[in-house]
């Protein structure tokens, strides 16, 4: 494996397991669901762009999320 695949993998890794948390802090209800949902769909956005490659857009579409903090 090239080390641009492993560099690839481990941050496809590391968005699985920040997806996994997020289930479980839905299911505990620290977090209503549709909040989580759009974390979810930026997840998916960011594995993404790292699966094709693609960099990361020069502007954020959406505002920070600041209710994590």
């Amino acid at each position: 494996m090239s080390t641009e695949d492993l560099r690839v993998q481990t941050a496809i890794n590391s968005l699985d397991d920040v997806e996994a948390m997020l289930e479980e802090v839905c299911a505990d209800r620290r977090i209503p669901a549709p909040q989580v949902n759009a974390l979810l769909e930026r997840l998916a956005a960011i594995a993404d762009l790292v699966d094709t490659g693609s960099s990361a857009p020069e502007e954020r579409p959406d505002p920070p999320i600041t209710w994590l903090h």
